[in-house]
């Protein structure tokens, strides 16, 4: 099982409260939606750390494949306007019976996308699926974590914030 002496942030090696490598205040995640707590276990192997980004139907994070002692990006399914989460209690509770079935046809759908993502290995534009598993009456899939910066941050860094066509076919 990993340490978990690492930054629940980038899951470097820390000393101390504050993460020498990202400046991570660790502790200090702000609870978003619904997300899990850092530090919680996931299948036994996945040591979950900060939330890296939220939408509609799911929260992603960074965590750490303890069997492959790496580190990994988990995606949660979580429709957040059909289900909720304690602080308390990890697992998923549909927000009223009208819901509930919206609910499980999704997370069928999400583990069918999880299945046939698996198949396609060191393709061009697609990330790796490591795993993907039901827990917390949802689902999750895990994938490689790849460094870098999001679409949205390589936009805004682009001048007038806009990615021209060409620019963008040019990434492909």
């Amino acid at each position: 099982m990993a340490d978990i002496r690492c930054c629940m942030k980038c899951m470097q090696p820390i000393q101390s409260s504050k993460c020498r490598h990202c400046g991570y205040e660790q502790g200090t995640q702000i609870d978003r939606n619904y997300c899990l707590p850092e530090k919680t276990l996931l299948n036994d192997r996945y040591l979950i750390g900060c939330l890296l980004g939220s939408g509609g139907f799911g929260n992603t994070y960074i965590a750490y494949d303890n069997l492959f002692e790496m580190k990994v990006a988990i995606k949660e399914y979580l429709p957040s306007e059909i289900v909720s989460r304690t602080e308390s209690n990890p697992e998923l509770q549909a927000k009223g019976a009208d819901f509930q079935r919206t609910f499980e046809d999704g997370r069928k759908k999400f583990l069918k996308e999880a299945r046939i993502l698996s198949s396609f290995k060191n393709e061009k534009g697609i990330v790796n699926v490591i795993d993907y598993f039901k827990a917390n009456n949802t689902a999750y899939l895990v994938m490689e974590y790849l460094e870098g910066v999001s679409l949205a941050e390589y936009i805004e860094s682009r001048p007038k914030g806009k990615l021209s066509e060409h620019d963008a076919l040019e990434k492909l």
